[in-house]
């Protein structure tokens, strides 16, 4: 698949939808947020999966409004790990149901950063201060025929 193509097209459904929906966000009284995700995490070394391995994702944020919201993390795999940046964009189902969209960058001992980062999300609301998460990352390690996959369940606090 064409990664240039799918960035593309998640880069113009995300523009679309934050200005289709800036008219009405209300002032949600909490912009920061930090949570802690666990997971299984599977690379791929041209057309073979290597053994899923368990990770781990820490992570803060900001949200700009209730759509639009910058994350930034560490994400923790056997024989090492990665930090990540990454714009998220937060479309709400009703009051406890939201999905997200991710779209970012890793970023690795001084390098520029490179490798994208993509992820599809759902989200529960518990109550206005803690959520439930369930995501999928996909890795893509520019240059290389590398591309890694990431499945996590996870809790977030806002504050």
């Amino acid at each position: 698949m064409n990664v240039k193509r799918i960035v593309s097209t998640c880069l113009g459904l995300f523009v679309v939808s934050t200005q289709a929906f800036a008219a009405d966000i209300p002032d949600t009284g909490s912009a920061g947020w930090a949570g802690w995700y666990l997971g299984l995490s599977a690379v791929k070394f041209g057309k073979k999966y290597d053994d899923a391995n368990s990770a781990y994702h820490v992570l803060g944020g900001y949200a700009f409004n209730k759509h639009v919201a910058f994350e930034a993390g560490y994400i923790g795999i056997s024989g090492g790990g990665t930090g990540q940046i990454r714009v998220v964009g937060t479309l709400p189902v009703n009051d406890q149901f939201f999905v997200n969209a991710k779209l970012g960058t890793l970023v690795r001992d001084h390098e520029t950063p490179r490798d994208i980062n993509l992820g599809l999300g759902l989200g529960y609301n518990l109550n206005q201060s803690t959520s439930l998460r369930a995501d999928w990352d996909r890795r893509h390690h520019k240059g290389k025929a590398v591309e890694g996959d990431f499945y996590s369940l996870g809790v977030v606090f806002k504050f």
